[in-house]
Order: C-alpha cells, then structure tokens, then sequence
C-alpha cells in the first residue's frame, strides 16, 4: 500500500478503500525518516500501544496534527478506517475528494476494556453494607427496619409499663420497651427481621 504525504497542502493521500490507524502512523513515520522531511512538524502523534500484562497492551490512538487531514482515492467507495485516529482538538480526520466523487467513510474502533475479577457491582456494594453486621448482632438493615418504626411507626401503650413500636405496615412490634414508674426502660426487644 503507497500512502503518499504531502507537506505543503498537509494530505495524507490514500491508495486503498480499506487501511488501519496504525498502517497510516507506520508510513508517516516511514515518510518522516526519509530524506529532509523531518523539517517539517509532525503530521501526527501516537499514545498508547503500551503493555499492561502478558499479552493484554493499551489502545493505540493516533491523533492528526497541525491542519493534516486524511484524503480518500478519487472515485466513488466505501473507505474503512480501522483504528483510533482522531484529530487533536476535535473535527473529521477525513477531507473531501478534490473530484465530486461519493465516498462514504466508516470508523471500526476496536472496543477494548480491562476488566479486573473481583470488584463487587454497585448493588453487590449496597448488599454487603446492609448484611453487615453492626452491633448485638443486627445488621444495618435491621437497624434501619428498628429506627425507621421508632421514629414513624404508630406506638401503643405510651404511658404505661409496656410502650410498643409498631412496624410501617403495623404487622409487627419493632420495639417493645418495658419502663419502670418514673418512664426509665428496665427492658428493650427488638426485631428488625423481615
């Protein structure tokens, strides 16, 4: 594959309806090296391509610099670019055909994503801290259940010995408190089970 470079209109001419990111980086950076073309301000960057472990490397992104734009064959096709090739600073890495020809441009960018075993979901998160437990063996959302009845549930026997803690659906005491005669509490049950 002939992938020209020309400097003084900064067109990076392609020969084929198919080419990769990296085919392009690889033969500007041919181009570059040849004769006294690197007078010149570079025509493109490249990050990533490191390697994370083993096999598994970072994705490679090329990015257009400084005005240079990539320019399809003059005729009417279907060009696929596969690759991350992106201008720096945003706007279309593809130019027009100098002739009015139709040429529909379609982007493959690989989708790569690490992912690491073992990290816990949001709702995994969410379950283990209710689950956990947090004092005389009830867990977060018992105690949850138990302040919730406290603070909003109806209550029956205030003012006597016995003062009791209904529930939101009023199906079950949460808290039974038994008091003494000056309203100090000899005795506590809860229950914040389903």
């Amino acid at each position: 594959m002939a992938i020209t470079f020309n400097a003084s209109t900064k067109i990076i001419q392609l020969d084929s309806a198919s080419v990769s990111a990296a085919e392009i980086w690889s033969r500007w950076v041919d181009w570059f090296c040849t004769s006294d073309n690197s007078k010149y301000l570079p025509a493109m960057q490249a990050v990533g391509g490191n390697l994370i472990d083993g096999s598994i490397y970072i994705p490679s992104y090329f990015y257009l610099l400084d005005g240079w734009r990539i320019r399809p064959m003059e005729y009417s096709h279907n060009l696929e670019i596969t690759g991350n090739i992106i201008v720096s600073g945003g706007g279309n890495p593809v130019t027009n055909t100098v002739g009015t020809y139709q040429v529909n441009v379609r982007f493959t960018v690989p989708v790569q994503a690490q992912l690491v075993a073992g990290i816990p979901t949001a709702s995994q998160n969410a379950a283990a801290v209710l689950a956990a437990t947090v004092e005389a063996g009830m867990t977060f959302e018992e105690m949850f259940r138990v302040q919730h009845s406290a603070l909003v549930g109806k209550v029956s026997g205030a003012g006597t010995a016995t003062e009791s803690f209904r529930d939101i659906a009023d199906t079950k005491n949460r808290i039974v408190y038994t008091v003494d005669a000056n309203g100090n509490r000899a005795g506590v049950v809860q229950d914040g089970t389903t």
